[in-house]
C-alpha cells in the first residue's frame, strides 16, 4: 500500500511566531530607560537626592542593569547631561526653524525658548547639573564643552536668520548669548514670582530691548547650515 507523502504546509508570516527582541535592542531600551530615569530624578529631587537606588527603581531595571551601561553615577550623570543637551538642541533648533512670522521673530524666539526650555523641567535638571558642577571638576569640564558644542550648532542659525540692526552696538551672537543669561536669571527665581504674567511680561519687554541691536533678516526662506558648512 503506497503512502501518500503530504508535504506541510509552510507557516505564513502572520502564523510564524514573534522573534526575540534582539540583545542590542534590549541593551538600547535598559540605555534609554536609565537616561530617562535620571533626568527625571534630577529635576524630582536634585543631584543629591538623585540617588543611584532612586535612579535604578524609576527606570525599573535592576541594579546590576545599571552597572553594566554605566560604571559609577558619575558616568550616568554625565551621559545623561549629554543625552538632555542633546535633544534641547533639537527643541530648540525647531524653534528657530518654525517662526512663520519674520516681524515677530525676536518675540518669537524669546518667548520659544522660554517655552521650550527655561519654563520646563529639564531647566531644573540642567539647574542641578550646573550647581553640581562647581564642586566637581568632571562635570564642569563635561559641562563647558557641552556648551561650546551647543553654540557652535546654533550660532549659523543666527547668523542666517538675524543681523545687526543700524547703529548697533553688539553683535547678533552676542546678543544671542545675553539673551540665555537673562532667560537663565529669569528661570532660576520664576519660583518665586507674585504673578506668572509678570514673566511674560519681562520676555515681552526684553525681546523690544534688544530689537534695538537686532533686526531679522528679510526674505529669508531657506534652512540655516549647518555647523562648520
Amino acid at each position: 500500500m503506497l503512502q501518500i507523502m503530504t508535504r506541510q504546509r509552510p507557516a505564513t508570516a502572520t502564523e510564524r511566531p514573534t522573534p526575540r527582541r534582539r540583545q542590542a535592542d534590549r541593551s538600547a531600551d535598559t540605555r534609554r530607560r536609565l537616561l530617562d530615569a535620571t533626568v527625571v530624578c534630577l529635576a524630582r529631587h536634585g543631584y543629591q537626592g538623585a540617588s543611584l537606588a532612586v535612579i535604578v527603581a524609576e527606570a525599573g531595571v535592576s541594579r546590576g542593569a545599571q552597572v553594566h551601561h554605566f560604571g559609577s553615577r558619575q558616568q550616568l550623570m554625565l551621559e545623561a547631561a549629554e543625552d538632555l543637551f542633546r535633544q534641547l538642541y533639537k527643541d530648540l533648533g525647531r524653534v528657530l526653524l518654525a517662526l512663520p512670522d519674520p516681524a515677530g521673530r525676536l518675540r518669537q524666539t524669546v518667548t520659544g525658548a522660554w517655552d521650550q526650555l527655561f519654563s520646563t523641567e529639564r531647566f531644573l535638571v540642567y539647574q542641578a547639573l550646573l550647581t553640581a558642577s562647581h564642586q566637581d571638576p568632571e562635570m564642569a569640564a563635561a559641562l563647558a564643552s557641552l556648551l561650546v558644542r551647543v553654540r557652535s550648532q546654533y550660532e549659523p542659525a543666527v547668523d542666517h536668520y538675524f543681523e545687526s540692526a543700524p547703529g548697533a552696538l553688539v553683535k547678533p551672537r552676542t546678543v544671542f548669548v545675553q539673551m540665555a543669561c537673562f532667560l537663565h536669571g529669569l528661570a532660576a527665581q520664576a519660583h518665586l514670582a507674585p504673578d506668572p504674567a509678570s514673566l511674560r511680561h519681562q520676555l515681552e519687554q526684553f525681546a523690544l530691548l534688544i530689537g534695538s541691536q537686532l533686526r531679522v533678516r528679510r526674505n529669508v526662506t531657506t534652512r540655516p547650515p549647518k555647523a562648520g558648512a
